[in-house]
């Protein structure tokens, strides 16, 4: 990518959002395009993936409990 000479810091932050839905629609809508086979060797691999990529580079499993905007800001 051509930054005109600039070199760039990339930086940010992920914040936690609360969902209204759920992981089941994803998995509806990959069942409904590929078919309940082909959705679950998907899904099993991104699940696999995210726990190597977690191990690798030292981040704790995520948060399955649901925390209101006050408790986030603490």
């Amino acid at each position: 990518m051509d930054l005109h000479g600039l070199k760039v810091l990339d930086f940010h932050a992920h914040f936690p959002i609360q969902r209204g839905e759920s992981r089941a629609g994803y998995t509806q809508a990959l069942i409904q395009r590929y078919g309940e086979a082909k959705a679950k060797i998907i899904t099993d691999n991104s699940a696999r993936y995210r726990d190597e990529w977690r191990r690798k580079w030292g981040f704790d499993p995520p948060e399955n409990g649901v925390h209101t905007d006050e408790e986030q800001a603490e």
